[in-house]
C-alpha cells in the first residue's frame, strides 16, 4: 500500500509540474499574442493618422488659396448682401484652416513627445518607431513651422497685404515639399512598424513551437504514466468478464473515470453479492440481488434457474425466475414449475462438462429441430439469445442459471468470464439456503401430510391443490387486472406453499377429521380452528427464521389463515371482506373447493366436472373474488384437462 502510494504521489506531482509548465506557456503565447494585436491595431491607427497629415496638407493649401479669391471677391462687390455672404464664407474658411493647423501641429508635436492623440485615444509610438522617424520628423517640423508662420499670416491680413501675398506665394512653391515630408514618414513609420510585427510572428511562432514540444512531451508522459496502466487495467477487467457497455453521451475524461467506476463497482457488487448469500441472503434474494447489480455487464431480459427435483433425481424443474422482454410487460412465468428429464434437452451436455454454452441466435439454434415445451415457452416469450451455466457445489450439479435477452448476438466469451467468476460461489450459497430452506419446508408438508394421509380420500389432496393453484395463479398473471399485483416469486410461493393450507388440521382430533357425516355446531367450531393454528405453526417457524436475517413464510401464513374467508365476508375465522382477504388466500380458496367438489370424500361422492364448475361459478362475488372466478372461467378446459390428468394418475 505504501508502494502504491508513492507511485500516485509522483504521478501526481509529476502531473501538476507538467500541467504549470503547460498553462505557462499558454499564458505567455496569450499575452504576446494580446500585446502583439494591440500594437498591430495601434500602428494601423497611427498609419491612418499619418496619412491624414497629407491630406490635411492639401487642405490646409486650399483653404488658404480660397482665402486669396474670397477677398478678391469681397472688393468687387457693392450690394451689402453679397459682401456678408462673401465675409461668411471667408470666415468659415479660416475657422477650418485654423482646425488643421490645430490638427496637423497636434500629430507632429506628439511624433516628437512618442504620444498621439487619436479619435480612439492616446498611442503611444514605440522606441523603434521614435528612433527611426527622429531625422524626418526634424525636417518636417522645421518646414512646417513655416507653413504655420505663412499660414498665420493668411489669416490676419488682407490680400493688399505684402506678407499676405509672400505666404500665399510660399504655400503654393512648397505644399509637394510638406506633402512629400509626411509621406515619409508615414513610409518610415510603416517600415519599422512591419520589422517590428516580424519580430514579434517570429517571437510567437518560437513559443507555439515550444509549446507543441511540450504537449508532444506531456502526451508521452501520459501515455507512459496513465493511458498503459489503464490499457492493463482495462485487460484485467476484461479477464474477469467485467467489460462495461458504456453509452453516455461523451468520450472525455469524465465519461473514462465514470466506466472505471463502473466496473469496479462491479467487483464491489460481486464481492457483496458473495459475501451476502453466504451469510443470510435467501435464494429469492439472491436472485434478485443479480438481477438489479449486473445488467451492466451482463446484456440480460431475463434470469432463470432450473433445478434438479432432488439430489438423485434426473428431473429439471423451472424454480426459479426474474425479468420480462420486450414482448410482454408482464414477469415471465410460464417456464416455472416446467418439469422435463435433463436427458430429453441440451442441458445434458452442459452438465457432462461443465461449461457455460452461449446461444446468440436461439431460432436459428433451433431450426430444423423438434421444439420442445420449453423451448416453445423461450421462444414465444421473446426470448432470442441466451447463456446457460450449470450451478455445481461438492461436484455436485444442482441445476443450470439462464441469463437471457431479447436481443441476438449480444453474448460472448467475456460474459462467461464474469459469470465463472460468481457461479461456484452462486452453486455453494444456493445449496445452503436449498438445504435450509428445503428442510425446513419438508419437515412442515410433512406436517401436513399427517392429517391428510390418515383419511386416503384426501391423500393426494396435496399436490392436487398445488397444481390447481399454481394453474390459476399463472392464468391469472396474464389477466389485466392481476398482471401487476403478482410477479414470478409469488407464483412459486403459490406453488410452494398451497399445499399447506391445511397445516392445522394435525392438530384437530381424528374423530372429528374422520367423521364420515356433517359436523355439529361445536364440531364445526373446533374445525375452524385449523387456520388459526396453522397460521401460528408458520409464525413461529418464520420468527426463526427471522433470528437468521430470513424469512421464508408469509405466504404460506396469509394461505393457511384466510383460506376458508369469503368474498361477503361470511367466512372464518376473522370474517374478512373482498380486497380484504390477501391475494394467495382467494386463489387457494377457489382450488381447495374445486378439488374438494371433484373429489370423494367421507360424507359425499366426487361431483362431475361440469357440476363442480356450476356450484363454484354460483359462489362467485358471494364466496369467491368474481374476477379471479372470472379467469377460472375463461380457461375452464384447462381445468377440465387438468382434472382428468388427476383421475388418470389416481388410477395408475
Amino acid at each position: 500500500m505504501q508502494r502504491r502510494s508513492k507511485v500516485f504521489i509522483y504521478l501526481r506531482k509529476r502531473t501538476i509540474y507538467i500541467v504549470l509548465t503547460i498553462l505557462g506557456i499558454v499564458g505567455i503565447v496569450i499575452a504576446t499574442f494580446l500585446v502583439y494585436t494591440e500594437k498591430n491595431n495601434n500602428g494601423q491607427l497611427l498609419v491612418n493618422e499619418l496619412g491624414m497629415q497629407r491630406a490635411r496638407t492639401q487642405i490646409m493649401a486650399k483653404d488658404a488659396n480660397r482665402i486669396s479669391v474670397l477677398l478678391d471677391a469681397l472688393e468687387g462687390y457693392t450690394e451689402q448682401e453679397d459682401m456678408n455672404r462673401v465675409e461668411k464664407k471667408l470666415e468659415h474658411t479660416k475657422r477650418d484652416l485654423e482646425s488643421n493647423i490645430v490638427e496637423y501641429e497636434d500629430v507632429v508635436s506628439g511624433i516628437e513627445q512618442g504620444v498621439v492623440e487619436t479619435e480612439y485615444g492616446e498611442i503611444e509610438l514605440y522606441r523603434e518607431n521614435t528612433e527611426a522617424l527622429v531625422s524626418e520628423v526634424s525636417e518636417n517640423r522645421a518646414l512646417w513651422d513655416e507653413f504655420k508662420l505663412n499660414y498665420s499670416n493668411i489669416i490676419q491680413f488682407d490680400d493688399d497685404d505684402e506678407e499676405f501675398r509672400e505666404s500665399i506665394i510660399f504655400i503654393n512653391e512648397n505644399v509637394d515639399r510638406l506633402m512629400e515630408s509626411s509621406a515619409s514618414i508615414t513610409s518610415i513609420f510603416l517600415e519599422t512598424n512591419q520589422e517590428f510585427h516580424r519580430s514579434n510572428m517570429n517571437k510567437m511562432l518560437l513559443m507555439i513551437a515550444s509549446l507543441a514540444m511540450v504537449l508532444v512531451y506531456t502526451l508521452y508522459e501520459f501515455y507512459k504514466y496513465l493511458f498503459l496502466p489503464l490499457d492493463q487495467l482495462y485487460m484485467g477487467f476484461k479477464k474477469i468478464g467485467l467489460e462495461s457497455s458504456y453509452e453516455g453521451n461523451g468520450f472525455g475524461v469524465r465519461a473514462m473515470s465514470n466506466e472505471i467506476g463502473n466496473m469496479l463497482d462491479g467487483i464491489i457488487k460481486s464481492m457483496n453479492l458473495i459475501e451476502e448469500i453466504n451469510t443470510n441472503m435467501s435464494f429469492d434474494d439472491s436472485l434478485k440481488y443479480i438481477y438489479n447489480s449486473f445488467g451492466m455487464y451482463i446484456p440480460y431480459s431475463y434470469i432463470g434457474i432450473a433445478l434438479f427435483k432432488s439430489k438423485d433425481s434426473d428431473i429439471l424443474v423451472g424454480s426459479y425466475g426474474i425479468g420480462k422482454t420486450k414482448l410482454s410487460d408482464n414477469e415471465m412465468t410460464g417456464i416455472l414449475g416446467y418439469e422435463i428429464p435433463v436427458g430429453e434437452t441440451s442441458l445434458k451436455e452442459i452438465m457432462r462438462s461443465g461449461e457455460a454454452r452461449i446461444i446468440n441466435d436461439l431460432e436459428e439454434y433451433l431450426e430444423g429441430k423438434k421444439v420442445k415445451g420449453y423451448n416453445r415457452i423461450v421462444l414465444d416469450s421473446g426470448i432470442k439469445a441466451s447463456i446457460t451455466l450449470p450451478l455445481v457445489a461438492n461436484d455436485i450439479c444442482l441445476g443450470f442459471i439462464f441469463f437471457s435477452s431479447d436481443r441476438k448476438h449480444v453474448y460472448n466469451e467475456n460474459h462467461v468470464r464474469f459469470l465463472n467468476v460468481l457461479s461456484n460461489s452462486i452453486a455453494v450459497s444456493f445449496q445452503k439456503n436449498i438445504f435450509v430452506e428445503d428442510l425446513l419446508y419438508s419437515s412442515l408438508l410433512a406436517l401436513t401430510k399427517i392429517s391428510e394421509e390418515k383419511d386416503e380420500d384426501t391423500g393426494e389432496h396435496l399436490g392436487r391443490m398445488k397444481r390447481y393453484s399454481t394453474t390459476l395463479a399463472k392464468l391469472m398473471k396474464k389477466s389485466p387486472v392481476f398482471m401487476n399485483k403478482m410477479d414470478a416469486s409469488f407464483i412459486l410461493d403459490i406453488e410452494k406453499f398451497s399445499p399447506m393450507h391445511d397445516i392445522g388440521k394435525v392438530g384437530i382430533p381424528d374423530r372429528i377429521l374422520l367423521k364420515p357425516g356433517k359436523l355439529d355446531y361445536e364440531e364445526f367450531e373446533i374445525m375452524k380452528t385449523h387456520t388459526v393454528n396453522g397460521a401460528q405453526v408458520l409464525i413461529e417457524a418464520e420468527e426463526n427464521l427471522k433470528k437468521n436475517g430470513k424469512e421464508m413464510f408469509r405466504m404460506g401464513i396469509e394461505i393457511a389463515l384466510t383460506h376458508h374467508e369469503k368474498w361477503d365476508g361470511s367466512g372464518y375465522p376473522e370474517g374478512l371482506k373482498g380486497s380484504q382477504i390477501p391475494l394467495a388466500g382467494r386463489i387457494v380458496a377457489v382450488a381447495d373447493v374445486l378439488d374438494a367438489l371433484l373429489s370423494k370424500r367421507p360424507y359425499k361422492e366426487p361431483f362431475s366436472f361440469e357440476k363442480s364448475v356450476e356450484i363454484i361459478l354460483e359462489g362467485k362475488g358471494k364466496h369467491f373474488d368474481p374476477d379471479i372466478i372470472e379467469v377460472f372461467e375463461s380457461n375452464l378446459e384447462i381445468f377440465r384437462a387438468l382434472s382428468e390428468k388427476h383421475i388418470q394418475m389416481e388410477e395408475e
